[in-house]
């Protein structure tokens, strides 16, 4: 199972891509605040035909709050599941540093950043 923790400020759009590559097991959190406002119709089409879980995290407001709250649901997830794979989607170089963290913990992560040209 990979858990996909989505940094819908970063990448709003480009995390659907995944939805083709996501098996039942998988699960897509998004992570969103007020300044993520629009969704396209051809997106939310692709979301309600996937198979896999899907959960929506809306984020408090503050300076770098949806990261803070991204790398707290993460550890939250980590401790409840060490087994899983957890995949950080941004584009945000500073979750390097959170991946290596749990990489030296023996837990499978990384932060990968979906193709915007398949958009």
């Amino acid at each position: 199972m990979t858990v996909y923790l989505v940094d819908m400020e970063n990448i709003p759009h480009a995390w659907a891509n995944l939805l083709d590559a996501c098996g039942e097991d998988d699960r897509i959190v998004l992570f969103y605040t007020d300044r993520v406002s629009q969704v396209p119709i051809i997106l939310m089409e692709k979301v309600t035909r996937a198979h896999v879980t899907m959960e929506y995290i809306k984020c408090f407001d503050g300076p770098n709050g949806l990261d803070f709250q991204l790398v707290t649901e993460l550890g939250y997830r980590v401790a409840k599941d060490p087994s899983a794979e957890y995949a950080i989607v941004s584009q945000d170089h500073g979750f390097d540093v959170v991946v290596d963290y749990w990489d030296q913990r023996g837990v499978q992560a990384k932060r990968i950043v979906p193709s915007i040209a398949e958009e």
